[in-house]
């Protein structure tokens, strides 16, 4: 990933705080906004509260959390640490961020800069910041399998994934997609396991690879889920060499569904297996990874949108200056034209 990048990783040595001062100093500043939120433990007493609170199950077979005040979802945390950042962090004069004047004394205290002052500085002496706007980079950070395209598909741990789209590619020849086998590159998202993703070599498109028993889940299907699920088929015996990959398929989905059924562990909070907090946990991971897939997918067909518009606006002065009128801003808009399209047009 790194090499695709052009991203050289630098590894710290143990034990050496200062390879990553800055990193450091950053994690100190965190804390300062940490310390303000509710139910935040700190990292040793002294910075912790009177209560730090934890979450609980009540008589009903609810989680809810005991402490000093509300606790925050996965969101609210997100937001907030993003507002300390514009509205503290960015505005806030740092030492480290100085600059130093001939004419002063040597004697005379640097003038400290706020984060905001020196991006300004910089984007006037160096120009416009060319960053990462590909829609699919997020399959890009993604773990990668590989995996051998079958007549009935692809599979991994003991599920089939299969689409059309692997149409093209159930009998391709070796050294395809590497050299030493038949196998081809996928996407897993820890997150939602119900699904792999596979880049055509042809197009470059991302296309989603259900499985084929994805349409009768009834609980998130993440990576803890399918593991947990995994070991109470083999608790009770229901996976040995006798059964067939259907019905391995089968058992593994009714566990899934069982183990991660809120009205089971409301019944029954004492389980051992799985708890009202995991359960919790793993619809809040698949949603972020839903909302992930799709914001990438519609960045891509916005992308797709204007390429097209713009190849059909071609060859009419008409259109051309029409469309030299900038559109309006948009802040809601996940896809942004590339800064070698914005040049070319200008």
């Amino acid at each position: 990933m790194c090499t695709l990048l052009g991203i050289h990783l630098l590894l710290s040595r143990a034990k050496k705080p200062t390879d990553n001062a800055f990193v450091e100093r950053w994690h100190e500043t965190l804390q300062r906004c940490l310390l303000q939120l509710s139910g935040h433990k700190g990292r040793n007493v002294s910075q912790r509260g009177s209560d730090a609170g934890k979450i609980v199950v009540d008589k009903k077979g609810r989680a809810v959390f005991k402490g000093d005040g509300p606790s925050l979802t996965p969101r609210e945390l997100e937001l907030r640490l993003r507002e300390f950042i514009c509205t503290d962090y960015h505005r806030t004069r740092h030492g480290g961020l100085t600059v130093v004047d001939r004419t002063m004394e040597d004697r005379s205290p640097a003038v400290g800069m706020t984060p905001l002052e020196v991006f300004d500085a910089l984007l006037a002496a160096t120009g416009r910041l060319h960053v990462l706007q590909r829609p699919d980079l997020l399959y890009d950070l993604l773990p990668q399998l590989w995996l051998t395209i079958r007549h009935d598909g692809v599979e991994y741990k003991d599920l089939t994934f299969d689409c059309e789209e692997l149409d093209d590619f159930r009998s391709v020849p070796k050294g395809l997609f590497r050299d030493r086998d038949r196998a081809a590159p996928f996407f897993m998202d820890p997150r939602d396991l119900s699904r792999l993703w596979f880049r055509r070599p042809d197009t470059g498109a991302v296309v989603e690879v259900p499985w084929r028993r994805a349409f009768q889940l009834q609980a998130p299907m993440t990576d803890l889920v399918l593991d947990a699920a995994a070991k109470a088929v083999k608790r009770r015996g229901g996976t040995n060499t006798t059964i067939n990959k259907d019905s391995v398929q089968r058992e593994i989905l009714e566990a899934i569904n069982d183990i991660a059924s809120i009205d089971r562990l409301r019944a029954n909070p004492d389980l051992v297996d799985w708890k009202p907090n995991k359960v919790a946990a793993a619809h809040l991971r698949e949603s972020r990874s839903q909302f992930d897939h799709a914001e990438a997918a519609e960045a891509g067909a916005r992308g797709t949108r204007r390429t097209r518009h713009g190849a059909s606006s071609k060859g009419s002065r008409a259109d051309a200056s029409r469309s030299s009128t900038p559109p309006a801003f948009d802040p809601t808009q996940t896809a942004w034209p590339t800064l070698e399209s914005q040049e070319g047009e200008s």
